[in-house]
């Protein structure tokens, strides 16, 4: 069973999730097309993907789920979902995972805020 934490920007998933890294679960890395910000690593906070190489990954169907969010796309691999304990999601990504995984094979968390 996959931890699936789910809520809106800036609500603490990504504190929350750090809780179960600390337990020693494997979060999922997601990809994003966005610009890096200071202090992030590629691989380790995101695989930064340019905005092409993200649509091509959307049309090889690499991504279980992603979506675009102020103009920029996330989305969670595969090669990820595969590995994975935890997954960090929006609530269109929880009804994708759903819809494929079935809501059998899902813990859901949701997060509201500080």
């Amino acid at each position: 069973m996959k931890i699936l934490l789910i809520g809106k920007s800036c609500s603490g998933k990504t504190q929350l999730s750090q809780f179960f890294v600390e337990k020693g679960l494997r979060l999922a890395i997601t990809c994003t097309s966005r610009p890096m910000r200071p202090g992030e690593i590629d691989g380790t906070h995101y695989y930064f993907l340019t905005k092409e190489k993200f649509q091509q990954n959307i049309l090889e169907e690499k991504f279980v789920e992603y979506c675009q969010f102020n103009d920029w796309y996330y989305g969670l691999p595969k090669t990820e979902y595969d590995k994975c304990d935890v997954m960090i999601s929006t609530p269109g990504g929880l009804y994708s995972l759903i819809k494929d995984f079935g809501r059998e094979n899902f813990s859901v968390g949701i997060v509201t805020g500080k």
